[in-house]
């Protein structure tokens, strides 16, 4: 999707929220995956918002606002193992500087 299309989609999305839900907080979790959004929307998208989620396991991410999460849906197996796999994945990864998001 074109990045005019991203912005427009998640402002609109952000302002439904706060028009129909009335919180205190804008709160926004991407659709699918955020590992390909770039910078620049979420750039146009910080003055609208506190706090979004994306989905790429434990990970830093270079956005401050933007954490990142497990997919959970993808656990077919032991929760207590699936997060035990994943943290020791991050563990690793920061050992070779692959545990931050980068946009």
């Amino acid at each position: 999707m074109p990045l005019k299309e991203q912005i427009l989609q998640t402002k609109n999305s952000l302002d439904w929220l706060q028009k129909n839900l009335k919180t205190k907080y804008t709160v926004f979790a991407f659709p699918f995956y955020d590992y390909d959004l770039k910078a620049n929307l979420f750039k146009s998208i910080q003055n609208k918002i506190d706090l979004s989620f994306g989905t790429s396991g434990i990970k830093n991410d270079t956005i401050s606002f933007n954490l990142q999460r497990l997919d959970m849906e993808k656990n077919t197996t032991n929760t207590k193992m699936y997060l035990i796999k994943n943290y020791l994945k991050f563990i690793l990864q920061k050992t070779i500087n692959k545990h931050q998001v980068k946009r």
